[in-house]
């Protein structure tokens, strides 16, 4: 979940104590459901198997088989494990009969137990009134208003490698404003909006495909040593179509699924996916980075192989903290196999984010539009002089004899006898291997 949007608090009981029994459950409506409790989230929502009819609260789940109520927490009034001899309501449920909201303040919830020596105990959580995805978009629209300055500014030394950074970037700014009116009318309806939902789900995906084909293409080196990808171009190509699939069908699995856990297999198999072609596009990247800063210190280079290794080290830090960010994703997972912890999931996903951010922000920083883009491009051997090592040059020493020695120097000699190069020849061999 994602905390955005205007003031409310969310009323919450854990279901976890029910799960697999037979439950009796009394809605607002005078209806009374009875059935097996097979799943629930954080919003008090649950999905009871063994009914006779047909019966969805709330226009959120549309699909769910026949035989399974869909319950949405604000409907219920009453809820507890049925006697299965005498098929009535347990001692311990309880009526909330009274809640008083005051803002700024916790919720104090009163309660009327079914019978006058029971309680229930209620939880209540204050949502945080600008949240997670209100601070993304400002991020972003911070990081799109300087990479659009200096982008109109030096529009003329433009290369495409900085066309490809500001496609993400304005990807990402679309992503993150969908995600938070997404969240905002679920935080004020309590329905899903669903449309927007899967807005929300296709521009993330596309943004985070195109970012990784960013990166992939930034360590092959293209638009700095190599002017186009040439054949590795179909092969990125199918890597990113492969990507954008497989991404789409887990988001769609985790923000556009039913509460019910009915699609377990479908949507392992979409994370090992996903997974697996995150590791071979990792693998692929340090690949590439390696052989082209083999090619350019080869060039005896000096300003793009130091922009290079700040990537590489960049991206390092990335890939570490990513490995221990997923043992702690883990962890977290193993020690709340109920979704008691519900309040904090939401840092898991929001890491992630923050994290693509951070990496983003340092390619702007190196590859941001300027007076010099046009120096960090691809050219031929011939232009790249002024970025060589000048500590190469100095090898040849300007010559003191006069030019028209010099000219008769280079003339060709007759070969001596013991086949030795005469000292003309010599200095025009160095000066051809120098250059």
């Amino acid at each position: 979940m994602s905390w955005a949007g205007p003031e409310e608090i969310y009323l919450s009981t854990s279901l976890a104590s029910y799960l697999d029994k037979k439950l009796l459950v009394l809605l607002r409506d005078g209806r009374k459901l009875m059935g097996l409790l097979r799943s629930f989230d954080q919003f008090a929502n649950a999905v009871l198997e063994g009914a006779c009819e047909r019966v969805i609260v709330g226009d959120l789940y549309c699909d769910i088989h026949l035989g399974l109520y869909v319950i949405r927490g604000e409907n219920v009034v009453l809820i507890g494990e049925l006697d299965l001899e005498r098929e009535e309501l347990p001692p311990l449920m309880a009526r909330v009969s009274e809640a008083e909201i005051r803002r700024n303040e916790w919720c104090k919830t009163k309660s009327q137990p079914y019978t006058s020596s029971q309680q229930s105990t209620w939880k209540a959580i204050w949502k945080n009134p600008s949240g997670f995805y209100g601070f993304m978009s400002l991020a972003f629209a911070i990081l799109g208003l300087f990479w659009f300055f200096q982008y109109a500014r030096f529009w003329r030394e433009i290369f495409p490698l900085q066309n490809c950074i500001t496609l993400v970037i304005t990807l990402g700014m679309f992503e993150m404003a969908f995600w938070y009116f997404d969240y905002a009318e679920f935080i004020e309806t309590g329905i899903r909006p669903t449309g927007i939902t899967k807005w929300a789900v296709t521009f993330g995906t596309i943004k985070h495909t195109v970012a990784r084909l960013v990166i992939l293409m930034v360590s092959m080196g293209y638009g700095v040593v190599r002017p186009t990808l040439g054949g590795l171009t179909s092969k990125v190509i199918l890597v990113g179509v492969t990507f954008f699939v497989a991404s789409e069908v887990l988001e769609m699995v985790e923000n556009v699924g039913t509460v019910s856990d009915l699609s377990g297999r479908a949507r392992l198999f979409s994370v090992l996916a996903v997974s697996m072609l995150d590791a071979f596009i990792i693998i692929w990247m340090f690949k590439s980075l390696s052989a082209t800063l083999n090619k350019l210190q080869a060039k005896r280079m000096m300003v793009k192989p130091d922009i290079y290794r700040k990537f590489t080290n960049a991206l390092a830090v990335v890939v570490i903290v990513s490995v221990g960010w997923i043992c702690y994703e883990l962890y977290f997972k193993a020690n709340d196999v109920y979704n008691e912890c519900w309040q904090n999931a939401w840092i898991i996903p929001a890491f992630w984010r923050v994290l693509s951010f951070s990496l983003l922000c340092v390619i702007c920083a190196l590859w941001a539009p300027s007076l010099n883009s046009m120096r960090y491009t691809y050219s031929d051997d011939a232009s790249d002089e002024f970025d060589r090592d000048d500590g190469a040059l100095t090898l040849i020493k300007p010559s003191t004899i006069p030019s028209k020695d010099v000219q008769s120097s280079l003339e060709p000699r007759p070969v001596q006898a013991n086949n030795g190069a005469s000292n003309g020849d010599s200095v025009m061999q160095n000066s051809v291997m120098m250059l």
